[in-house]
């Protein structure tokens, strides 16, 4: 029974291992979608913690303060694994927003 068993993975090895990287491959594809749609959704609550911030405080140092204290909450709320470099990348856009935002309202 056992060498019925061994012949068959033998024989089938080439199928077995093509399926494996299926399989692994679709894993890491849904992963990252999802992980991808999650940013999307972290970002968009960024964006309104930014419009709340803005009515809230005065100062811009305390607006991104505020902002960056919520995104724990907001990364658990959306499913999103975040990252010393999600941090960093949500803090430059934050300040690329701000200076923006001075250019355009200074003109």
């Amino acid at each position: 029974v056992y060498m019925t068993f061994i012949n068959f993975i033998l024989e089938h090895a080439a199928v077995i291992v093509a399926i494996i990287g299926l399989l692994y491959t679709t894993i890491k594809f849904v992963t990252e979608a999802t992980q991808k749609k999650n940013w999307t959704a972290l970002i968009a609550l960024v964006m309104a913690d930014m419009k709340t911030a803005e009515q809230e405080y005065v100062s811009g140092a305390t607006r991104k303060e505020w902002v960056m204290s919520m995104l724990a909450a907001h990364a658990k709320a959306c499913n999103y694994t975040m990252t010393d470099d999600d941090i960093t990348k949500i803090s430059n856009m934050i300040d690329g927003m701000c200076d923006m935002a001075k250019t355009v309202n200074a003109a």
